[in-house]
């Protein structure tokens, strides 16, 4: 059955044609990220928190990060962003009227109660680790914007 969805499928970044990976897909680069996030905390978390001297354990650790990795590109998915990706958009002429960042905190706050259901996660935590824009990461700013 055909899907009624337009677009059928979500991006996250844009790419060549012929050139598709699964992790353009909003859906395989949401599970790359949340890979990713899991092999780093599962080899440096312990290390991690004596450092920073952080007030959790390694679960929790882990499972926050997981949770601030699926929540980071939610707002990819709203017809501005995919509409840009797809090269259908001049963002000079048509910027964005909200940033994907923004966006995922926005709607992972309007499902906070079930996202609080993660077993061992702080929700507030991962909601906040969620938001680093790619351009703050360009910039080494903090998490904190200073």
């Amino acid at each position: 059955m055909k899907s009624k969805l337009e677009p059928e499928r979500l991006l996250a970044k844009s790419y060549e044609k012929g050139k598709w990976k699964g992790s353009y897909s909003l859906v395989g680069h949401t599970a790359d990220v949340v890979e990713a996030v899991t092999t780093l905390v599962d080899t440096l978390g312990e290390g991690l928190i004596a450092q920073f001297g952080l007030a959790c354990d390694g679960v929790t650790l882990r499972s926050t990060a997981r949770l601030a990795a699926y929540l980071h590109d939610w707002g990819k998915a709203n017809d501005h962003f995919q509409i840009l990706v797809r090269g259908k958009r001049d963002i000079m002429q048509n910027p964005q009227l909200i940033r994907h960042e923004l966006a995922s905190m926005l709607l992972a706050w309007e499902y906070r109660e079930w996202l609080r259901q993660c077993p061992d996660a702080d929700f507030m935590v991962a909601l906040s680790g969620s938001r680093r824009s790619s351009s703050e990461a360009r910039l080494g700013l903090s998490q904190t914007g200073s």
